[in-house]
């Protein structure tokens, strides 16, 4: 009779010990072992299928983008940009051309984008110009790493939808089509696949215009623009700087 007791719980433990296992990769620990230990097979299964705790999801997404951060920032640090003098490759901060001497313009809009581009920005205010600027300079192997890393799904989309209604009330309606079409020809322009290209473009207009509209109350206290900005990839989308 002892025996089958010790089985018993030895069972019972074990069963508990794996439910907490599956449950700690979400958060719930302490949920993955009563239900592992009282409904054993089956209280796995619930489990596996419970979503991650917002405290889970947060403290994950410090921690990746802890780790991804200083990869992106070494990954495109290390491409160069060419020259818009005579196309030879020069590095990204050089502002001298060391192949034919030309300056090279740094805060020159149109130099490196379109005309209409450029007029759509002429009045834009300075930190918005900065990331168009430098937007429009990224090349085709940057945009592929910064897309890679990038936030996608409903609460990309429900943020855009959140800050791009800000903007628009405060008259900046026509910078988030701009930035849009802007991210959109880098994103072609890099072969990206169509949905890719489509959340990269999302994800640039949040970015570009979250700081002028940062502040309102319809995005500082927006679930969506939290989630958005909590996840790993988007500090590599910060291209004022």
């Amino acid at each position: 009779m002892g025996a089958l007791i010790a089985i018993i719980v030895v069972s019972w433990l074990i069963s508990g010990l794996i439910g907490a296992a599956i449950g700690s990769t979400r958060g719930r620990s302490g949920a993955g072992f009563v239900l592992g230990a009282f409904l054993g097979f089956f209280g796995w299964i619930i489990v596996a299928m419970m979503g991650p705790t917002a405290a889970h999801e947060a403290r994950r997404s410090a921690e990746v983008s802890a780790l991804q951060r200083p990869s992106l920032t070494a990954a495109v640090s290390r491409l160069d940009r060419p020259c818009p003098w005579c196309g030879e490759d020069i590095k990204r901060s050089a502002k001298i051309c060391r192949f034919c001497c030309h300056e090279i313009p740094q805060d020159d809009l149109a130099s490196i984008a379109s005309p209409e581009l450029a007029n759509a920005f002429r009045d834009a205010p300075d930190g918005l110009r900065a990331f168009v600027e430098r937007l429009t300079q990224l090349r085709p192997a940057e945009v592929t790493i910064l897309a890679e890393s990038i936030p996608r799904g409903p609460t990309a989309k429900r943020a855009y939808d959140a800050v791009v209604a800000a903007a628009e009330g405060r008259g900046y309606g026509n910078f988030a089509a701009a930035v849009r079409a802007a991210a959109s020809k880098s994103g072609h322009d890099a072969d990206l696949p169509e949905n890719v290209t489509e959340a990269w473009a999302t994800a640039a207009v949040i970015m570009a215009l979250r700081p002028l509209v940062g502040h309102d109350d319809s995005v500082r206290r927006n679930d969506a623009v939290r989630q958005f900005l909590s996840r790993p990839g988007c500090r590599a989308l910060d291209l004022t700087g």
